[in-house]
């Protein structure tokens, strides 16, 4: 596994299609110029400004933090699994964690909000949620505790920025879809993931995962797994909010 920079990548001197905008969910980017929420309508998006990018992270945070094993495992199990990613070759993933595109006020009123949907479910998962809530308060840069598969790869934040330049006045091309294929051939889209959140016994997950494919084509969910044996695997279990581009 390693970390895509644009000094290794070739993407220096590559321009691309002007990407503005975000979906208005605290500062995370979804490629999309209306969000339809899997739960009910979202917040509108800012004035004036039209939303095409991919989901990306906020850069610049700079604070690296090493997953625990349990949480590389779920990660693992999760992609082999969910209907978005189980098919890819390759698994290109945004190297900073985030949960911005599942809320559009303060954290607080998010967390507030998943565990009173959480209230009347199991102990373990409550203990999972959180764990989950406590750990995404803040975005970190993703390490990787053991070896990874060789079908994931993390992309840096100044790869994305490259690829998917957001500074207002780039207005160039190719389009910067074309060039993330090009450069990740097999990869499905551009992945974004949070922190895992796991229950005491090391029996529920409690994970967010989002995907965009193309700049109108994408989609972001809590996801849930459960331990059985030695296996974890993912659970009809859902959660809101979530977003479809």
């Amino acid at each position: 596994m390693r970390v895509t920079s644009p000094k290794t990548n070739g993407l220096k001197h590559m321009k691309n299609n002007r990407i503005i905008g975000m979906v208005a969910l605290t500062g995370l980017a979804l490629a999309c110029s209306v969000p339809v929420f899997l739960t009910g309508c979202g917040p509108k998006a800012e004035k004036g400004i039209q939303k095409v990018g991919p989901e990306t992270v906020e850069l610049g945070r700079g604070v690296s933090a090493t997953l625990t094993l349990a949480e590389q495992e779920v990660i693992e199990a999760l992609l082999t699994q969910d209907f978005d990613t189980k098919d890819s070759k390759k698994h290109v993933i945004t190297e900073t964690t985030s949960v911005s595109s599942l809320h559009s006020g303060t954290y607080d009123a998010f967390s507030k909000s998943l565990r009173e949907e959480a209230k009347l479910r199991d102990q373990e998962f409550r203990e999972a949620l959180d764990d989950f809530l406590q750990k995404n308060q803040t975005a970190i840069r993703i390490v990787f505790p053991t070896n990874v598969p060789k079908s994931v790869e993390l992309i840096s934040d100044a790869t994305v920025e490259e690829v998917f330049p957001s500074k207002r006045g780039v207005s160039v091309k190719p389009n910067g879809w074309v060039v993330f294929y090009q450069q990740f051939p097999g990869s499905s889209g551009l992945i974004t993931i949070s922190r895992v959140g796991i229950d005491s016994k090391g029996t529920v997950a409690i994970i967010y995962l989002g995907q965009q494919h193309q700049y109108l084509d994408g989609i972001g969910a809590i996801r849930v797994l459960r331990r059985e044996g030695p296996k974890w695997v993912l659970s009809d279990d859902s959660m809101s909010p979530g977003w479809r581009s």
